[in-house]
């Protein structure tokens, strides 16, 4: 991805902080949970944050840098991940309940 970054002429002040973003991502202690909604939590991370990144680039000439790992923004994504987990599991509940009358 970094050599597809520098092919397209990124600036190689974004080229880095996409590095040390994803770096941080795969050495964050979410990462190497056993609990797989933990490393779900860093894959919406990473996709939300990107996309917003993305948005952020052709609305602003000053961009924010993904490079540190918002821990707010992630404990927030991971009661997201974790709700719409059990929010999920409920209904498949539900529909095995209606369809086994």
């Amino acid at each position: 991805m970094i050599m597809a970054m520098e092919e397209a002429n990124w600036l190689q002040d974004r080229v880095k902080m996409m590095a040390f973003f994803w770096r941080n991502l795969q050495t964050h202690p979410l990462r190497s949970s056993c609990e797989p909604l933990a490393q779900k939590t860093l894959l919406v991370y990473q996709a939300e944050q990107c996309k917003h990144w993305h948005i952020a680039i052709k609305l602003m000439n000053n961009l924010y840098s993904l490079e540190h790992i918002n821990e707010v923004l992630l404990e927030c994504m991971r009661n997201q991940v974790y709700w719409d987990f059990h929010d999920r599991k409920d209904n498949e509940g539900d529909y095995q309940v209606r369809n086994s009358r």
